[in-house]
């Protein structure tokens, strides 16, 4: 196989992922798994993501204060996480 030919094993599996449609979930995972480095560490402490469904993303928060808080700046988190993991993982996050 010439240098020209050859794939990255992580190009690989993103092809594996999305030829088995299951590249939109692994990345909403990935969502979750980043949600501190998204936010930062202040709204992490009080605002866990929880899980996905259909797109959406519900988020556990410490209060309702901070509930009120997000959901100010939910369009901002919004773009954040379209940023870190790819536009329309996330169409909508739900704080609860």
């Amino acid at each position: 196989m010439s240098r020209k030919s050859a794939v990255s094993l992580g190009d690989s599996i993103q092809t594996l992922l999305q030829n088995l449609g299951l590249k939109s979930r692994v990345d909403q995972y990935r969502v979750i798994d980043s949600w501190d480095e998204i936010v930062g560490e202040a709204i992490a402490k009080v605002a866990t993501a929880d899980r996905v469904k259909d797109h959406v993303l519900f988020v556990k928060v410490k209060g309702m204060t901070w509930r009120t808080e997000l959901v100010f700046q939910k369009q901002e988190i919004l773009r954040l996480i379209s940023e870190k993991v790819g536009k329309n993982v996330i169409v909508d996050i739900r704080f609860f």
